[in-house]
């Protein structure tokens, strides 16, 4: 009897479970007319030097983070939510003879890729007439 009783009670939740709505609205990370995080690549030209970069993200001060930043034939995989940590990466990924060379001076940045919020970031980049492109 025990056995039929458990079924039943089985029986009951499945269409309890049947009826009541299998869908919910979800927030789409696809559309990018919607607010939300971006990756943004800039390729400079004739490069940028490190120190001017850091000046540009320390007048930045909202969030960003930085994946990536291509140096001469080089891309450095970087993981930093401030610059000053990406160039302290960039010094230990090359020998200690690039980090005296170019310690004061800086060294030459060909691109940069990084996240950020989209609203934030584009009217930044538009105020300060940097080219950049949005994935």
């Amino acid at each position: 009897m025990k056995k039929y009783l458990f079924l039943l009670v089985l029986l009951m939740f499945y269409f309890i479970l049947t009826i009541t709505p299998k869908t919910i609205n979800v927030l789409s990370y696809d559309d990018e007319e919607k607010v939300g995080v971006v990756k943004i690549l800039i390729n400079y030209k004739n490069g940028v030097n490190s120190n001017d970069l850091l000046l540009f993200f320390n007048d930045y001060n909202k969030e960003y983070f930085v994946s990536y930043l291509k140096i001469g034939n080089h891309e450095i995989p970087v993981s930093c939510e401030e610059f000053n940590e990406c160039v302290n990466e960039v010094y230990e990924y090359f020998d200690k003879e690039f980090l005296l060379e170019h310690l004061i001076a800086g060294f030459k940045v060909d691109g940069i890729s990084f996240i950020a919020y989209k609203d934030e970031i584009e009217k930044y980049l538009k105020d300060n007439k940097v080219d950049y492109t949005i994935y």
